[in-house]
């Protein structure tokens, strides 16, 4: 992309100013947001800003036209000499225009960054949003008052290389892939050090980080990916002390990392889960994949697994080919295969798309965690019993809105589904 147009949303609302820049030129104008595109950043984002309030009664909405609300939102942004501006970049760009959406508007900024911006859609019949187009794409950032300081660097550069490949996943060639890696600098010249090649467990690369003195800088992870198409969360697939897999999310390896500091995470794993194919492969060799992978469904979409289960079978992690299904499990208590009949109730004579029965999800700390109805959109319950004792269990009723309730394990009460995770992970202090 060779030309840059700039837009920048200030004030307070509900009307914002809005200025846009390129390298030679600027234009202003105004937006207001109408009650649809608030509501779609609720959907989307479950933004507390935007939540109206819960409506037990209410029928499910039908689902947004995203199409035509990208439009509507492309409209209301680009309009007057702010189109005319982007018009102008468009016609004199060789290879395209990087548009660049800078949010500045005091209290009002979460609200508007919950919105989907990503969406904006030209007028016509042919055109992609502008994150996708073929001259343009769409980048958000946001302003930093405090002054930038770079991070001390003193050489050599130390690499950390960490390597994954846990149990009944795929076998990768990680050994060669550091090869490969060493090769490309030359073998280890002047100015870098290769480190050790630790284990992907969390107190393997935790002792690493913290018996490192200089510190790494780069640590870069060799392994599997994973992705939950229910909630859009990523994570890569660590090991446990018993080689099972470990899934950790952005916000957990953050975590791990945040004390240690490295100036560069860089993420080598497969996306098998987000692309719903029968092989995984790594960066170095596509053949390097021998086994296959259960393509991953929508959890509507997967076949039901009436297969007779215990408790100690149930996996760790979720299962993306089929849906384990309450009237498998032997050990299942009634208040789980009866954690739907109340939404019988409100949906009478709908059989909730297949689902009146719940289906397992996965474990979460010694929780074995349950759903009944569908993930979002409609009423739903989350079910979980402590795997050490059945007796405890834990419900999370979800709302059409996307809002919820459910008391955890500490005792405090909880609005949102992933604060009641939380609880299960015991994170949060017990009430007294």
């Amino acid at each position: 992309m060779d030309k840059n147009l700039t837009i920048r949303i200030l004030g307070a609302g509900p009307t914002f100013e809005v200025t846009a820049e390129t390298d030679n030129s600027s234009a202003k104008g105004t937006i207001t947001l109408p009650p649809e595109l608030i509501n779609l950043a609720n959907l989307t984002h479950g933004d507390a800003t935007f939540r109206s309030a819960r409506k037990e009664s209410a029928p499910a909405a039908p689902p947004p036209n995203v199409r035509a609300l990208g439009i509507q939102l492309f409209q209301l942004l680009f309009a007057g000499d702010i189109r005319d501006l982007l018009t102008q970049a468009l016609a004199t760009a060789e290879r395209g225009v990087r548009i660049r959406l800078n949010i500045t508007a005091s209290d009002e900024a979460a609200a508007l960054a919950a919105m989907p911006w990503e969406i904006l859609t030209p007028t016509g019949v042919d055109d992609a949003p502008l994150a996708f187009g073929r001259k343009t794409v769409l980048v958000r950032s946001i302003d930093v008052t405090d002054e930038s300081v770079p991070l001390a660097f003193e050489p050599p550069l130390r690499i950390l290389f960490v390597v994954s490949n846990p149990t009944g996943s795929p076998p990768l060639k990680l050994t060669a892939e550091r090869d490969h890696i060493v090769a490309a600098f030359g073998g280890e010249p002047r100015g870098v050090s290769f480190g050790a090649t630790v284990r992907g467990t969390r107190d393997a690369i935790a002792d690493a980080l913290a018996s490192a003195n200089p510190r790494y800088h780069v640590v870069h992870f060799m392994g599997h990916g994973d992705f939950d198409p229910e909630t859009g969360r990523g994570a890569v697939l660590f090991e446990k002390e018993d080689g099972t897999p470990d899934r950790v999310d952005g916000q957990q390896l953050r975590y791990l990392l945040e004390r240690s500091r490295p100036q560069l995470v860089f993420l080598n794993a497969c996306k098998t889960a987000t692309t719903g194919t029968t092989s995984a492969t790594d960066a170095t060799d596509a053949t390097d994949a021998t086994q296959a992978v259960a393509p991953a469904l929508r959890y509507d979409r997967r076949p039901s697994d009436e297969t007779p289960i215990t408790t100690a079978d149930l996996p760790a992690t979720p299962t993306r080919d089929r849906n384990i299904m309450a009237t498998a499990w032997v050990e299942a208590p009634e208040e789980l295969l009866h954690l739907g009949d109340d939404l019988e109730l409100l949906h009478p004579g709908d059989d909730l798309g297949g689902f009146p029965v719940a289906t397992y999800k996965r474990r979460i700390a010694t929780w074995l965690l349950w759903r009944t109805g569908p993930a979002t959109g409609d009423h739903a319950r989350y079910w979980a019993a402590d795997a050490n004792d059945l007796r405890r269990q834990m419900v999370f009723r979800l709302y059409p809105d996307g809002s919820g309730e459910g008391i955890g394990p500490s005792g405090a009460r909880h609005t949102r589904f992933r604060t009641w995770k939380e609880d299960l992970l015991g994170r949060t202090e017990p009430l007294r």
